[in-house]
């Protein structure tokens, strides 16, 4: 694998490590940007795209409650 790709895959990962923690500390919005930045290194990265489903859906689901 290039240099420059595996650069892009950790960047990916990187972000998206920084959301799971963000999510974990309840700063949601921060995690929905590091998931975001991790989908803009890599597209295809399918664990960033499952978890901001999941963070949007829980945000749409509670902000529908109030």
């Amino acid at each position: 694998m290039k240099r420059r790709q595996q650069k892009f895959l950790m960047c990916d990962e990187a972000h998206l490590y920084l959301g799971y923690i963000h999510k974990a500390q309840g700063a949601l919005e921060r995690a929905e940007r590091e998931l975001e930045a991790a989908l803009a290194c890599n597209p295809e990265n399918n664990l960033a795209v499952s978890e901001l489903r999941l963070l949007r859906l829980r945000r749409d689901r509670s902000s529908r409650r109030i």
